[in-house]
């Protein structure tokens, strides 16, 4: 199986499963919002970190606003495999679409193309056009670029994003030079 082809196959067994339950808080609560954007009022949190999108929300009957999240969980025939690429090795863990650990061997000279990856990938602009399913095509969260023992790393929700999303920023990886990439579940999200 291709790197692409194991993304896709993780893309749409959690796309698949946000449109189902979406669906069915929908039929249950109403009316929702599938992939709301909010920004959190922290000042210590910067941009774009500080933005992120919430698998579905509804309005209680008091018009409390509830959040739901869409957590799925890890495939168990999912079986861990690398690809080397021109020097570049990525290792593939277990993981889901929606909770993804990604580390890497060297630091970024400037966080500005993870930033701006964040908030095109967000789509704060809302310029995304819906798919099939009526998801948004985007990012749901990142964190910001942490460092520890030999390795940086980041997590986030890739939430109804393409697989297209994923391949760039492994790309934008190779591009500032990293030769070792692992992608898998973050510590502690099976528990």
């Amino acid at each position: 199986m291709s790197l692409e082809q194991i993304f896709t196959r993780e893309r749409e067994r959690y796309v698949r499963y946000l449109a189902r339950v979406r669906d069915h808080i929908a039929k249950e609560r109403g009316n929702v919002a599938c992939e709301l954007l909010i920004s959190l009022n922290v000042e210590t949190l910067p941009y774009p970190y500080r933005y992120f999108r919430t698998d579905v929300t509804c309005k209680l009957a008091d018009g409390t606003p509830k959040v739901f999240e869409a957590r799925l969980d890890l495939d168990p025939e999912f079986e861990g495999t690398g690809f080397s690429f021109d020097g570049l090795v990525v290792e593939v863990y277990p993981f889901t679409w929606s909770a993804v650990h990604i580390l890497f061997d060297k630091p970024f000279e400037t966080l500005a193309p993870v930033e701006e990856w964040i908030t095109r990938w967000l789509d704060v602009d809302g310029k995304n056009q819906e798919n099939k399913l009526g998801l948004s095509c985007v990012i749901h969260s990142f964190t910001r670029v942490d460092q520890s023992g030999g390795w940086w790393h980041l997590a986030g929700d890739l939430g109804s994003a393409p697989v297209e999303a994923l391949i760039e920023f492994i790309n934008l990886l190779a591009s500032e030079g990293m030769s070792k990439i692992i992608i898998q579940s973050p510590p502690g999200s099976t528990d």
